[in-house]
């Protein structure tokens, strides 16, 4: 079974071709850095140990947008 595809698949396999033949504004450069590093650990991570059992939650922070 194929994985589902996401924008931020998109994103990562056609932005770069995209910026280098359009105008991109600082803005528009942002928003596409933001939503390729949603969630990927680049905004940060969150640790999370259970006092009951100490199973470990890593929760990767978004980009807040």
């Amino acid at each position: 079974m194929s994985k589902d595809c996401t924008i931020q698949d998109v994103f990562h396999r056609f932005y770069s071709s995209f910026e280098s033949t359009h105008s991109i504004s600082p803005a528009q450069r942002k928003a596409a850095y933001h939503i390729m590093n949603c969630k990927t650990g680049a905004f940060g991570v969150n640790v999370s140990v259970c006092e009951d059992c100490g199973c470990i939650s890593v929760h990767y922070n978004s980009c807040r947008d």
